[in-house]
């Protein structure tokens, strides 16, 4: 069974912040119930698992993530994911592309949305997958908007490099002071590589730490509750007899 969903909001946050928080899976996967990180592979792979239940059917699906595009200029991605239901009664797969687009200092974000699945979920018809998967979104929205504007969970902030430069000492002289040499500035080459080299690794740490702090905090993910959640959408709508 296969549904699609578009969604379009406005994040208040500049534009490349929204896009760093997006690209980053240690930090995105907060933003979504019931999921957990489990493993980055890579700057475009991953692996993770979330726990998904309907009724009295609960599905736990370990998978893996790529972003098949990732392209920071135009701000476009594409991530594609699949998993397996460990009980081996089904599978599920997600197709997301996502635009951004800078509106006044805001952050538009266009994105579409097709999953597929198959097994226990699938046996609840397209219309409740639909619902659960819309309530989701909502709730995604919502968490992302909280982080992305400052109000969420802090990312973990980059080790400051001091900048590496050679100064020339002032040489006793004689003469009279206008003639001291100036400390000078020296641009190696090999030093600079060197420190880019150190704040790449960091970066790579950092990301390492934000995935165990995410193990630690949830060791399972709490199952999503998706009659839980239609029926607080349908409270929503109609409100409350």
């Amino acid at each position: 069974m296969e549904v699609t969903a578009d969604k379009n909001f406005t994040v208040n946050a500049p534009v490349d912040k929204v896009w760093e928080l997006l690209s980053d899976p240690s930090r995105v996967v907060v933003c979504v119930q019931g999921a957990q990180l489990t493993e980055i592979i890579d700057d475009k792979n991953f692996k993770g698992k979330i726990s998904v239940k309907i009724g009295p059917v609960t599905s736990k699906f370990n998978g893996e993530g790529r972003f098949e595009k990732l392209d920071a200029q135009n701000k476009e991605m594409v991530l594609q994911g699949a998993g397996k239901d460990t009980g081996g009664k089904g599978s599920a797969s997600m197709t997301m592309t996502v635009k951004l687009k800078e509106v006044d200092g805001a952050t538009e974000v266009t994105s579409s949305i097709k999953l597929s699945i198959t097994g226990k979920l699938a046996q609840f018809g397209s219309r409740m997958i639909v619902a659960v998967n819309d309530k989701l979104i909502e709730q995604f929205v919502g968490k992302f908007r909280e982080v992305a504007e400052g109000g969420g969970e802090p990312a973990a902030a980059p080790t400051p490099v001091a900048p590496v430069t050679a100064a020339v000492a002032p040489v006793a002289t004689s003469q009279p002071a206008a003639t001291t040499a100036t400390p000078t500035s020296v641009a190696d080459p090999l030093l600079e590589g060197r420190v880019a080299e150190l704040e790449a690794t960091m970066k790579r740490l950092e990301t390492q730490i934000r995935v165990m702090q995410t193990q630690l905090n949830a060791e399972e993910p709490e199952p999503v509750n998706g009659l839980q959640l239609v029926g607080s959408a349908l409270k929503g709508m109609f409100g409350k007899k």
